[in-house]
């Protein structure tokens, strides 16, 4: 009884990765082209009705990616790392990663003067959630890093 192989193409042969890698560097590049009329190393978000969560109230949350440092990467990963045991492949999609990063860019206080923190980053609605976490993806891409 003969035996029929099915064969599987060459990855650069198939046409639903070509596709993903079409998709993917279209996204790059928008993300570049917004970069050259946005500022792309920090974000500022205003909310419509402020944002509470325990005890602390935030009208807007402003993000300076562009100081964070080598030093304040080692430290997100060790966080991730100590938490989960597990290591950070891409920062860029990590949310874990992205979160930290968010955290230690954020330079806003809330009225009563309290930092924002993880906590609070994972209390936000999605859409907000996501934002951020875009913008500092974002400057990962866009800094190339």
């Amino acid at each position: 009884m003969e035996e029929t192989k099915k064969e599987v193409p060459a990855p650069e042969d198939d046409p639903e990765l070509k596709k993903l890698a079409q998709e993917a560097h279209a996204l790059e590049e928008a993300v570049k082209a917004e970069a050259k009329t946005a500022g792309w190393q920090s974000l500022t978000h205003v909310f419509r009705e402020p944002f509470v969560y325990e005890r602390k109230t935030f009208e807007t949350l402003e993000f300076d990616w562009g100081a964070l440092t080598g030093a304040d990467s080692m430290a997100i990963e060790d966080e991730i790392l100590a938490r989960t045991r597990r290591t950070v492949v891409n920062p860029r999609f990590s949310s874990e990663y992205l979160v930290g990063m968010a955290v230690r860019a954020c330079t806003s206080r809330s009225r009563e003067g309290g930092r924002f923190d993880r906590a609070a980053m994972r209390a936000l609605p999605l859409g907000t959630f996501q934002k951020i976490c875009g913008s500092a993806r974002n400057f990962l891409i866009l800094a190339e890093l």
